[in-house]
């Protein structure tokens, strides 16, 4: 069939033309264009902007040349009303034309049924080979998931572990003393001072990433003094570990 007027979709996947196109093809006097989309498309109260119709704007050439009229994109249900509305031969010559090309379109995305037995067999194999495919994927995913169980299980344990590490293990892993770790920390408000004693700063003790210890000893003078020593969880030893590769990447 002859391409009588021009189809397109949008991003949204709706099918449109050209309003002028449209009015064009149906052989209409081109003085009383203006007056005609006024009527049926502007001021048509059975329609609605932006669903039905939206005015389109001017390509770049026809902008520089300041030669170019109004136009409109309407869908193709809007342009089969119009087309019938005009009572005429091309009129009618149009809708025909836009109903064809949506069966055509529809045949077009419905998948061939087959038409004898081998067809039929060739399918039904195609469409088990493919359901096979899928049970293979998802038999590994999980053997992936079974293996790596094990893993994650162990990583929680060793996370979720109450036992406590000194400043000076921490700071070892890091290749840098505990002074200057702590040092480091106090600036990043991680830990800070109190009566000459590390203490976590409040936001991170919440988190359970370190626990203050409390030691008993005897001065140089034999009286019984107390000391308290920040330790680490293992959650805590991982945060000053992506702490420092953060401000290391910084």
């Amino acid at each position: 069939m002859e391409n009588l007027i021009t189809i397109n979709k949008t991003k949204k996947g709706t099918t449109v033309v050209s309003a002028r196109e449209l009015y064009n093809g149906l052989g209409f006097d081109q003085s009383h264009w203006a007056k005609w989309y006024d009527k049926n498309i502007v001021k048509n109260q059975f329609v609605k902007e932006n669903e039905d119709w939206a005015l389109l704007a001017p390509s770049a050439s026809e902008t520089k040349r300041g030669n170019f009229g109004k136009d409109f994109t309407i869908t193709l249900d809007f342009a089969k009303r119009l087309a019938m509305q005009a009572k005429t031969e091309k009129g009618e010559q149009i809708r025909s034309y836009f109903i064809e090309c949506e069966k055509k379109a529809l045949l077009a995305a419905t998948p061939a049924l087959p038409s004898n037995y081998k067809e039929a067999l060739q399918a039904l194999l195609e469409k088990e080979t493919e359901n096979e495919r899928k049970a293979l994927q998802i038999a590994e995913q999980n053997k992936q998931l079974a293996l790596q169980a094990p893993k994650v299980a162990y990583v929680n344990e060793v996370l979720e572990s109450q036992s406590l590490i000194a400043s000076t293990q921490v700071a070892m892993d890091l290749g840098i003393s505990a002074i200057t770790m702590n040092a480091r920390l106090q600036d990043w408000n991680m830990i800070r001072k109190v009566n000459g004693e590390w203490v976590l700063c409040a936001d991170w003790a919440m988190k359970g990433y370190g626990k203050s210890k409390t030691y008993s000893y005897n001065n140089s003078m034999g009286q019984a003094c107390t000391k308290v020593h920040l330790y680490w969880t293992e959650k805590g030893r991982m945060a000053i570990h992506e702490l420092f590769e953060k401000k290391k990447q910084a």
